[in-house]
């Protein structure tokens, strides 16, 4: 793995972005390992340039236009409904006047040319059943919903199940902290494993000293769904009554073999029908395990 490293780097200082998109022994994570390699080598030759402009910079002309030649060769170009992006951005639309394709190229991005009493929804046109912008929506009722705008509270919080929030009063979140995970990408690697030691419990120290618990205890996070075991890090990275488990790592490779997703719903959302483990209650006691 390091010598293949190496030698991504070293094509990478030498041909710039170029290639990136043609080279059909690249995997899509080699990819995007490639660009930001990139994007690192400009940033040290180009200090004063923001990252994000360095990035637009590289993926314009570099990767985007390698990806353009790729699709020229293989007999089409790449677009919408069979024409090419440089025939929309030139089309009859009054929107796109003085938006041309050049300038896209040039600055990446170009302003509408939008009326100044812009009013899209003057004369109706809503996305609803009856077209008008409805503040008593009657369809909500045929799926047993308030047809009035209402907020009602999660089952599973603190305003919600009162029995429920009493046995497990904190809120579980399930941030993104890990800076060497692409989600759940490369979490099983040993390279970025020694850069993220080990998932940790955040707890606020109000919550922490009404626990009993210190900095760097072991602790048992759980609900009635089960319990994962973690080291506490105590500080205000979040507010009291929040707790926070990183998501991305392998159940492999936590403390007890499990991790958040032991102790999130599986259920569905009354209207949307997605997934609702984002609402899920918790308490946290020293491990006694430890």
């Amino acid at each position: 793995m390091p010598v293949k490293e190496r030698g991504l780097t070293s094509r990478a200082k030498r041909e710039g972005g170029k290639g990136i998109a043609t080279d059909e022994s690249l995997t899509g994570s080699q990819r995007v390992r490639r660009l930001q390699t990139v994007l690192h080598v400009k940033a040290k030759e180009e200090p004063g340039r923001r990252f994000h402009a360095l990035y637009d910079k590289v993926w314009r002309e570099d990767f985007l236009w390698e990806a353009w030649r790729l699709a020229r060769r293989n007999g089409g170009q790449p677009g919408v409904d069979g024409k090419s992006f440089r025939d929309i951005v030139s089309g009859e639309h009054p929107y796109l006047d003085g938006v041309t394709y050049e300038r896209l190229w040039e600055h990446g991005w170009e302003p509408l040319n939008l009326p100044d009493d812009w009013r899209p929804f003057a004369n109706g046109g809503f996305p609803t059943p009856s077209g008008k912008c409805e503040f008593y929506a009657e369809h909500l009722e045929a799926y047993g919903l308030d047809p009035l705008p209402t907020f009602e509270p999660a089952k599973e919080s603190p305003s919600g199940d009162a029995a429920l929030a009493a046995r497990f009063p904190l809120i579980l979140m399930t941030p993104k902290t890990p800076l060497h995970f692409l989600n759940s990408s490369y979490a099983n690697l040993p390279r970025h494993l020694r850069a993220e030691p080990e998932p940790r419990l955040d707890i606020h120290p109000d919550d922490a000293a009404a626990r009993g618990i210190a900095d760097g205890d072991a602790v048992r996070v759980f609900n009635d769904r089960g319990a994962i075991h973690l080291t506490a890090r105590v500080a205000d990275r979040v507010r009291p009554g929040v707790v926070a488990v990183p998501f991305g790592w392998w159940k492999a490779h936590a403390p007890s073999g499990a991790l958040a997703n032991l102790l999130t719903a599986d259920g569905l959302s009354d209207l949307g029908g997605g997934d609702d483990w984002h609402d899920t209650l918790v308490q946290v006691s020293r491990d006694r395990e430890s």
